[in-house]
């Protein structure tokens, strides 16, 4: 059985079509264009599963699942995307949209916690314990505490993106003023690289 995984980033959601040896045999990516409605991702990210099955020769019969990452919190008690500042989501009933789209199960977790428990399984549990970070479109990490991603409360536990660095920073996507995100995330990075040639 093959599964695919999504990375739906701020700035593209990237599919990979995966084996039972857990190798990516395929790819395949498009521009998330957020922000925009939920349904509209949704579409999107159905048709990048087709497009793998297709170019692979499969049958929707031949995935286990799929499963995403996604950049906000993952509630899996209700399958709801809360607080995906960087997608301009609040609280979405993301697993039942795209389970009705795909006709196939959907599990779904925070991106860098997913990031964090693949390189776990990647390099064969040899560290049983570690922290991660990510930096692309927002900051985020994971995890891993005695073989176990550690989640911590509401989700939480490596959200580091969202620590305050600067009292009187610029403000965030969350809304908050001077997170880590504001200032070192890739966007951010940009913005200020823009700002002082503009300056010069």
């Amino acid at each position: 059985m093959y599964r695919i995984g999504i990375d739906l980033g701020g700035t593209n959601i990237a599919a990979g079509l995966v084996d039972e040896s857990m190798r990516i045999v395929d790819k395949a990516s498009v521009s998330t264009r957020a922000p925009r409605p939920m349904a509209d991702l949704a579409d999107d990210i159905a048709a990048l599963v087709r497009k793998l099955l297709e170019r692979g020769g499969l049958d929707r019969q031949d995935l286990a699942a799929v499963g995403v990452g996604v950049p906000g919190t993952a509630n899996r008690e209700n399958g709801h995307l809360e607080d995906a500042n960087n997608l301009g989501f609040d609280d979405e009933p993301f697993v039942s949209v795209l389970e009705e789209r795909l006709g196939l199960p959907v599990r779904f977790g925070n991106d860098a916690n997913a990031a964090a428990w693949g390189e776990y399984k990647a390099g064969g549990g040899r560290e049983d314990s570690f922290v991660m970070m990510t930096i692309g479109t927002g900051i985020g990490g994971g995890v891993i505490l005695n073989g176990k991603l550690w989640d911590g409360v509401n989700g939480a536990a490596a959200e580091f993106g969202h620590m305050t660095i600067r009292y009187d920073g610029v403000p965030c996507t969350c809304g908050r003023t001077g997170c880590f995100d504001a200032n070192a995330s890739a966007t951010a990075l940009l913005r200020q690289a823009r700002g002082r040639r503009a300056a010069d």
